[in-house]
């Protein structure tokens, strides 16, 4: 069966120039992806987790997450979620993400810092979102905008990883993105 997974992360920070080292960006606490069939737009299976980002969390980002540093300190690190990650996204042929390259870049920092780039089984198809309606609605859309433009009501946006994929899937569910 050919699989469309839609995805999100919450992370430390955002992303900073490309000049500093891979080490100083910012890190995933949060992962989570919904996969969905090609032709039905059915759930194929889910996968979520907190991360531990292996630092301390910046207040700003506990008061738009809600996580606090308890919250993480027992979950795995990146390295041991990694194996589930790979087997979600193996075989998959299309991915979106709501603002695709900072989510990418994102686990881009996380597989550079395994050395464990070039062994990611990243889909063919990389959809964002964001660049697929700025064109039509004038500008970048945050998600709680999107959704409440295709879905018809407001999306009281928690800033987790499983919640804004959630909502993302009901947007490709609605446009039938899934069949891209």
């Amino acid at each position: 069966m050919t699989t469309f997974v839609a995805w999100d992360t919450e992370t430390t920070g955002l992303t900073l120039p490309s000049v500093i080292t891979k080490e100083a960006q910012p890190r995933i606490i949060d992962f989570a992806a919904i996969k969905l069939s090609r032709t039905t737009g059915e759930e194929v299976a889910r996968f979520q987790t907190l991360i531990n980002p292996e630092c301390a969390l910046p207040s700003e980002i506990t008061k738009i997450t809600g996580y606090t540093d308890a919250d993480l300190c027992d979950a795995p690190r990146f390295a041991e979620v990694l194996p589930g990650i790979i087997d979600f996204f193996l075989g998959t042929r299309s991915m979106l993400s709501h603002n695709l390259p900072f989510d990418k870049a994102m686990l881009r920092y996380e597989l550079e810092r395994l050395d464990r780039l070039t062994s990611f089984p990243w889909p063919p198809q990389q959809l964002c979102s964001v660049a697929m309606y700025a064109t039509e609605l004038g500008k970048r859309p945050r998600l709680t905008d999107l959704y409440e433009r295709i879905i018809g009501k407001k999306l009281d946006q928690t800033h987790t990883a499983m919640d804004d994929t959630e909502a993302l899937v009901a947007i490709v569910r609605k446009e039938r993105l899934y069949e891209l």
